[in-house]
């Protein structure tokens, strides 16, 4: 899919993509570690959705390639294993291509044509395959139950995906009305998202207070 992806790669507004492409890159320094893990978590999800809603398949698979290698190298702990970067770039790529697909397949099924339901299909296909393929990942390797690693791991962030829906969804609606450059103005709801991140994984980092 990769391969073939880039050989036939097209867009018909380089310059959104360009944008898009650096916007995601950007997104993907605001993460944050996971407790336990040697693995992070980033808002680049946001631009994910709005570029499976808005671009082609080919401009998302290569912004979800640039967006997992800026966060695999940029001020890592350890210098990951090229194993472990290929393996985060195609967990993404194929997540960013099942909800693109899906949710295009599940719309074109229902006759609907909606924004909100679009987003919805989107989100909930990104966050479970992505997060289960990374879990799964973590299973074979550390030889613990799936399920545990997941819900330890993930399962809180799913709430931060449905804000992070709509803020994908003030810029795809700001994009639709006006010029696409005024979606920009809507990330400071992405730092938002990013803030929330931080402090939910120090807290949970800490553990709960003696009263």
């Amino acid at each position: 899919m990769i391969t073939g992806t880039v050989l036939n790669w097209h867009s018909d507004n380089p310059q959104r993509f360009l944008v898009f492409r650096s916007l995601a890159a950007l997104a993907s320094l605001c993460k944050v570690r996971l407790p336990g893990m040697t693995g992070t978590i980033s808002v680049s999800f946001v631009v994910l959705l709005v570029v499976i809603a808005e671009l082609s398949l080919p401009e998302g698979v290569l912004i979800a390639i640039v967006a997992t290698a800026v966060q695999s190298v940029w001020k890592t702990r350890r210098r990951p294993e090229p194993v472990q970067v290929f393996f985060s770039m195609a967990s993404l790529v194929l997540s960013t291509a099942l909800a693109f697909l899906g949710s295009r397949l599940v719309m074109a099924s229902a006759l609907a044509d909606s924004l909100p339901v679009l987003l919805g299909l989107s989100t909930v296909l990104l966050y479970f395959s992505n997060t289960i393929l990374i879990s799964a990942a973590v299973c074979m390797t550390e030889g613990k139950p799936l399920s545990s690693i997941w819900q330890r791991c993930y399962f809180w962030s799913f709430p931060y995906y449905l804000v992070g829906a709509v803020a994908a969804g003030l810029m795809i609606a700001t994009n639709r009305s006006a010029e696409w450059q005024a979606s920009l103005l809507v990330l400071p709801i992405m730092a938002l998202v990013y803030v929330s991140y931080r402090l939910h994984v120090y807290r949970a980092a800490q553990g709960p207070t003696a009263s």
